[in-house]
């Protein structure tokens, strides 16, 4: 029997995953319960109801409005045809996640590597967030946002990257909206020149203000009231022992530190967009004063991108610098959670051995691509089509 082409393979395999995400997500939410959720589908409901502005009347609700909203909608349609909402919410979320995480994947990639190598990164992905389901703690279930802010951070790097400054932060903007931490992803915008950074920085502003601006102007909205235990083990713990709560003032430090730490990274060692972000996740876990266990995930999944992209020379010479804020944040989360370190890790390192060995396949014709090749397209102007249809390269 003739077997069907790789792309054809690699196709239906992608289709598959974020059907399996779903299902294994929805059986472990029936069978163990998902933590946080039906909290999270209440408010969501409350969202499409009367006294929609009063829905951060409580401090706890530490979560974005448009994920409010997405679980709100979710859960009506839900409870129309008689299901579980928070069941099919939790499915519905992680099955979505999955299809964000290979599409993203592949875009990093596509571009500096061959066809099987994007579709090695969409399976490497997608096998992140399906393997995390598969080791998760109901409290995980209910948190994928976490997963799809650190993509929508890698969109947003290589956004910047680009030039391409509206792209770059309304992706911030929509992370924000999904939950507050999302606005950390403003530090990628380093990358930009000056003038137009401050442009970004301020309509980034001005449009994650406005996600939450209505419940301010409109409702009772206490989150900032909010206060975290201090987990044992976590660096502030270690500056001082003595503090067993923080609140949002401790949360400002830590944002200060992510970006001042991801734009010496980004100034000095330009690197690859997931690389880049792996370094403000882990500068964000590092400096975090509350170990939740799904906080390690997007550090996790961000590693693995970054492992497919090709690194520029100057990352090369210093990959023992980025790495040094990874070492640390899993050595710290080690000792607080010793057991989902160790799954996580195992995880890690299966993926890396699947795709060490999916070798990319060059059409014919193809030349190996080298950092120095990737360096030289970079540095060559780029050609534009003249009304006469001659290429011309841009002035100046």
């Amino acid at each position: 029997m003739p077997q069907p082409p790789a792309r054809v393979r690699s196709g239906l395999l992608l289709a598959l995953l974020p059907v399996a995400c779903g299902l294994l997500a929805s059986l472990t939410a029936a069978r163990s319960g998902a933590q946080d959720q039906p909290e999270f589908v209440a408010a969501g409901l409350r969202l499409l109801a009367d006294g929609r502005w009063d829905v951060y009347d409580d401090p706890w609700y530490q979560i974005g409005p448009l994920h409010l909203l997405l679980v709100g909608l979710v859960a009506r349609v839900a409870g129309a045809v008689g299901a579980d909402p928070v069941v099919v919410s939790v499915g519905a979320a992680w099955a979505a996640l999955t299809v964000l995480a290979v599409l993203v994947a592949r875009l990093l990639v596509h571009r500096a590597s061959p066809v099987s190598r994007a579709g090695a990164a969409g399976v490497a992905a997608g096998g992140v967030v399906v393997a995390v389901v598969a080791t998760a703690r109901p409290v995980t279930l209910a948190h994928p946002e976490e997963l799809a802010i650190a993509l929508l951070w890698c969109l947003s790097a290589a956004a910047a990257r680009d030039r391409r400054v509206v792209a770059a932060a309304v992706l911030v903007v929509v992370a924000a909206a999904l939950k507050p931490t999302g606005a950390l992803g403003a530090a990628v915008l380093l990358q930009l020149p000056a003038r137009t950074l401050l442009v970004a920085g301020v309509a980034t502003a001005a449009g994650s203000f406005a996600t939450y601006a209505p419940f301010v102007l409109l409702g009772t909205f206490r989150m900032l009231h909010q206060e975290w235990a201090v987990t044992p083990w976590t660096l502030p713990w270690l500056l001082d022992p003595a503090a067993t709560h923080a609140g949002w003032v401790v949360r400002l430090a830590q944002a200060g530190a992510v970006v001042v730490a991801v734009g010496v990274t980004a100034v000095v060692l330009r690197p690859p967009p997931a690389a880049l972000v792996a370094v403000l996740v882990a500068v964000r876990l590092l400096l975090d004063p509350v170990y939740l266990v799904y906080y390690a995930a997007p550090l996790l999944l961000v590693v693995v991108l970054a492992a497919h992209e090709r690194p520029t020379p100057r990352l090369g010479r210093h990959r023992l610098l980025v790495a040094v804020p990874l070492v640390l944040v899993v050595l710290a989360h080690a000792a607080a959670e010793p057991r989902t370190v160790l799954r996580y890790a195992v995880v890690l390192t299966v993926l890396a051995a699947v795709v060490a060995v999916w070798r990319p396949r060059r059409r014919a014709g193809q030349v190996p691509a080298t950092p120095q090749a990737s360096v030289d397209r970079e540095a060559r102007p780029e050609r534009t089509l003249t009304p006469s249809g001659t290429g011309q390269a841009p002035p100046g």
